[in-house]
């Protein structure tokens, strides 16, 4: 019971000492605040800096199930003969891994899969426009804004806006009508249109100058591209 008693009382001892010391310490402390000055009104940074205007990485092309996929959302068709999927039935030439003896799929717009999205666009836009230019179709995805017997000038409102919608859907450009960013597709369907013209009767064809559009759209990088 004494060698309990004193260790208690050593520690209590201690203890004191201790509190002691640090209130010492914590006397001699000078009470000192740090005042920081006051932010200017403008703090940004002086410096320009050009972030420049191209992407933050390099482009990549899709791989077959995205383009596949995304020749779907744009025109609502898979690119298919007879009932098979063109783009399944030829995967492997494409390089998609089968994963016994390859695993890695090259994503390189090689000039095999450059031909490829060409037959697809070629395929899927000519059924695309033979729907839509039946008599009595419904629910148009491509011919939304413009129609067969639209020409230009008297109907260029009409061309622009639907060649803006186009653009959106095919590429996520957002571009206004009448904009000049529209003039190298306005130009791509009156040249088409010029080519199907008769010397003789006049007639043209519409409906080839916008399948010849919606072939480009597929063609062009910024469909296959991301």
């Amino acid at each position: 019971m004494k060698r309990l008693t004193r260790s208690a009382s050593a520690t209590g001892t201690l203890a004191t000492g201790t509190l002691l010391i640090l209130g010492a310490a914590l006397g001699g402390c000078d009470d000192r605040r740090v005042t920081l000055d006051e932010l200017p009104a403008d703090y940004g940074d002086p410096t320009h800096l050009d972030l420049g205007t191209g992407p933050a990485r390099a482009r990549h092309r899709m791989d077959i199930d995205q383009l596949d996929a995304s020749l779907f959302a744009a025109t609502g068709l898979h690119w298919e003969v007879g009932s098979t999927n063109q783009l399944t039935r030829f995967r492997a030439t494409l390089g998609v891994p089968n994963y016994a003896t390859s695993t890695h799929e090259d994503l390189e717009p090689s000039p095999l899969f450059l031909k490829f999205v060409d037959d697809a666009a070629r395929s899927v836009c000519t059924r695309l426009l033979d729907a839509e230019s039946a008599e009595g179709s419904t629910d148009h995805v491509f011919l939304v804004h413009a129609d067969l017997e639209d020409r230009l000038p008297a109907d260029q409102e009409a061309i622009d806006q639907n060649l803006a919608m186009l653009l959106a859907r095919y590429h996520s450009r957002v571009i206004e009508p009448g904009s000049e960013e529209l003039d190298p597709w306005r130009s791509l369907w009156s040249s088409s249109l010029a080519l199907t013209r008769d010397m003789t009767s006049g007639e043209d064809d519409a409906e080839t100058a916008w399948r010849t559009v919606c072939v480009a759209l597929i063609d062009h990088p910024d469909f296959y591209l991301y």
